[in-house]
């Protein structure tokens, strides 16, 4: 996973997208080993597991609107810093602040969705809750950050450096 010819900027990103999924499993496996039934619901009342996965879907639905949304639009500002380059060096460092910034955050997004569905499990034994641990740990997976990614980043940043602002 971590490969030896992974430039130093990217090493770090790699090892919080780690700590992220591992954050969230630790989570997980705290609800399997405690195990045990949710409490009884006082009858007349909507089920509050049923709250909490509307409330799991409107958190994910954000976190990826906003995600997409960050996503592209650092990669414009990348795009800009780098036609205000005063040299290619400082373009570049410029460029992997933004990626850094762009994957940790984005990341962190992804986990908070799967923290939550951990939470929900824990509470409610939603069996429903696992499609957001799974969505969660897909998702920081997808955005893994790679050499790749890095290289793609540049690419379309400096694209739309070339377009009209």
């Amino acid at each position: 996973m971590l490969a030896p010819n992974t430039p130093a900027g990217i090493k770090p990103l790699q090892i919080i997208y780690l700590a992220f999924g591992a954050g969230v499993m630790m989570f997980v496996l705290a609800t399997l080993v405690l195990g045990g039934a949710a409490p009884a619901q006082p009858t007349g009342s909507p089920p509050p597991a049923n709250v909490l996965m509307l409330a799991l879907l409107a958190v994910a639905l954000a976190s990826a609107g906003v995600g997409w949304f960050w996503w592209f639009q650092s990669a414009k500002l990348a795009g800009r810093q780098w036609a205000a380059r005063t040299d290619d060096e400082a373009g570049a460092a410029a460029m992997l602040k933004l990626f850094s910034t762009r994957s940790v955050l984005v990341g962190a997004m992804a986990e908070g969705v799967g923290l939550f569905a951990a939470v929900i499990l824990f509470l409610s034994r939603n069996p429903l809750a696992h499609i957001g641990v799974f969505a969660s740990l897909a998702t920081l997976a997808l955005l893994f950050p790679t050499r790749q990614k890095l290289q793609d980043f540049v690419r379309l940043a400096t694209e739309s450096s070339h377009k009209s602002p």
